[in-house]
């Protein structure tokens, strides 16, 4: 991606709507739509997740996705992350990266 793509969670969705983001989750169902528990335990549908261009095989993905709506992201691109994915881990990267008392003048600052 040649434009910044911020590590959200779904209560940040509404945020960044028409915007590229990145999203981690655990895969709730892949029919009739892929179906993912974010980082913080919302739920996000994922519109159109065949333009992927991957096969979802593991329990745990990331997205790049464009946000439709404050509950639903349209797949960009997505990764598999395995079956041991720490989603507590990944909620704490999304506070830290979002958290203001962090920001720098510069960016990125870490």
């Amino acid at each position: 991606m040649d434009v910044p793509t911020p590590r959200v969670s779904s209560s940040l969705l509404g945020q960044y709507v028409g915007q590229v983001v990145r999203i981690s989750g655990k895969v709730i169902s892949l029919s009739p739509e892929l179906l993912i528990e974010s980082s913080d335990g919302g739920q996000v549908t994922v519109g159109d997740s065949a333009a992927c261009g991957t096969e979802i095989t593991d329990e745990f993905i990331e997205l790049i996705a464009k946000v439709e709506t404050e509950t639903r992201v349209k797949a960009l691109d997505c990764s598999n992350l395995g079956d041991k994915y720490d989603l507590k881990l990944a909620q704490a990267v999304v506070d830290i990266i979002h958290n203001p008392n962090l920001r720098c003048e510069r960016a990125p600052c870490f």
